[in-house]
């Protein structure tokens, strides 16, 4: 249960223009400033989806598949 809060908080305090930043960088991408804010927002579209994938309840002895999200425009 902790570890699991763990990532959420982590994933709140996520910093996608940070992330966009650095990942950009390590790949080499020079990503141009009229396309810079589309792709801050793709980072914070997955974001979301990640917390509300991390946040669903699983138990330790859980065997099924992971947790989907399908994102609809009031979830985000």
């Amino acid at each position: 249960m902790e570890q699991r809060e763990d990532r959420q908080t982590n994933l709140e305090h996520f910093d996608c223009d940070q992330f966009t930043d650095i990942a950009a960088k390590a790949l080499g991408v020079n990503i141009k400033d009229e396309h810079r804010q589309g792709v801050i927002d793709n980072v914070e579209i997955a974001k979301s989806m990640a917390i509300k994938v991390f946040s669903a309840s699983m138990d330790s002895n859980c065997s099924s598949i992971a947790p989907t999200f399908s994102p609809k425009a009031r979830d985000l």
